[in-house]
């Protein structure tokens, strides 16, 4: 008797390990499954965050003060209309938003932090019930040190910044090649792009139709190219003026990869006569050929995630050129 009495304790004991065993299992099993929500949820906001500050920078920069106030409520609109488009939740979430790296008065990067609450399913079952996820991300325009594909002509530093003084959207125009009755010392704004004088008309009106093939670095010093050159600026300007494939790209309606879109360099005068040093690149459209060798282009703003990061630096002026990059 006493024997069917322990089996059947035996029996229990071993219903109550396998019950508490199945517990257990099922809280671990449970927590497995919360980790992966948290996972998952974190995944989706870091993304989500990235997206927003790198959408939010094509707005800058802008002055901190002045209109400032606008264009902060302008920019965090965007920002939070990007987080929600990518799965954040406005109303339940905590989002906070910076404005930084003040160069030449103006905010030159935007950080998001966004702040969710992931409830477990499982964990209560433990005593947890949830846990708080943060994500952040900062995006910053920094000034192109190094380019490429350049036409061979130029502004300077000085009559460049003070125009852009008075511009509210970085668009005004230029003449960056003067005709037959203008020019000083016999430049007309023609630049010699790979430093070895001698390349002459024929050089000029290839790479003003198509562009420099080499690198130009700021600090760089170059000869200019002296003489009107009427006959290569019309061919060369016209070559890529008609290039143009989306109906007649202006400075308020453009594509940025038309061919109508140009880099020029932004110079200082050497003290070596008849050189210039490259203070920077800045992007224009062009705009009109007189016929006599003069062109003209209006400045615009182009800001491009393409590029390596080393050719940035984000202790140079910028003149509208400016690549997007991800820096926290």
């Amino acid at each position: 008797m006493s024997r069917f009495k322990n089996i059947k304790c035996e029996n229990g004991q071993s219903v109550i390990f396998t019950v508490l065993t199945m517990i257990v299992f099922l809280a671990i099993s449970g927590l497995v499954i919360d980790v992966g929500v948290v996972h998952v949820r974190s995944s989706v906001y870091q993304k989500a965050v990235d997206a927003a500050v790198l959408a939010t920078c094509t707005k800058l920069p802008f002055p901190v003060s002045g209109e400032n106030l606008n264009n902060k409520t302008e920019c965090s609109s965007l920002l939070k209309e990007y987080l929600e488009k990518n799965g954040v939740s406005l109303e339940d979430d905590i989002v906070e938003i910076e404005f930084g790296d003040v160069k030449s008065g103006k905010y030159t990067s935007v950080k998001a932090t966004v702040t969710t609450e992931v409830p477990y399913a499982f964990g209560p079952i433990i005593g947890l019930e949830g846990t708080n996820v943060t994500k952040s991300a900062k995006a910053m325009i920094q000034a192109f040190r190094t380019s490429t594909g350049m036409v061979p002509l130029g502004v300077e530093q000085s009559a460049f910044e003070s125009a852009m003084s008075s511009s509210e959207d970085g668009v005004i125009g230029f003449t960056v090649k003067e005709d037959g009755g203008g020019g000083t010392g016999g430049f007309y704004g023609a630049i010699d792009l790979d430093g070895v004088k001698g390349g002459g008309a024929p050089d000029f009106e290839v790479w003003l139709a198509y562009g420099y093939g080499g690198e130009i670095s700021v600090g760089d010093e170059l000869p200019v190219e002296s003489g009107n050159m009427a006959g290569p600026t019309f061919t060369g300007f016209s070559s890529r003026f008609n290039s143009c494939t989306h109906g007649g790209c202006t400075p308020e309606n453009f594509v940025a990869d038309c061919p109508r879109v140009v880099q020029l360099i932004v110079y200082n005068p050497s003290a070596k006569n008849k050189f210039i040093n490259v203070a920077g690149f800045a992007p224009f459209i062009l705009t009109g050929f007189n016929g006599n060798g003069e062109i003209t282009a209006s400045s615009i703003n182009i800001k491009t995630q393409v590029g390596d990061p080393s050719d940035a630096s984000d202790t140079l002026p910028g003149f509208g050129y400016y690549k997007i990059s991800l820096v926290e």
